[in-house]
């Protein structure tokens, strides 16, 4: 019993560890923005925009930097 219980947190822990924030980067002109750098803070993870704007980071590799 112990173990399933074991089993079915850790598979809940990897659910939540690794999702997908994804979005569309437009200035004040709802003009897209392609070429645009987005930094997930105190982090090294960052991506560029693609030509529509547009932009996925994937969660679980996102490790806080220590200060």
């Amino acid at each position: 019993m112990n173990n399933k219980i074991i089993l079915i947190i850790f598979f809940f822990l990897a659910a939540i560890a690794a999702q997908i924030i994804s979005g569309k980067v437009i200035n004040h002109n709802n003009e897209i923005l392609s070429g645009a750098n987005i930094y997930w803070i105190n982090s090294s993870v960052g991506v560029t925009t693609d030509t529509n704007g547009e932009f996925k980071i994937t969660t679980e590799y996102i490790i806080p930097k220590k200060n």
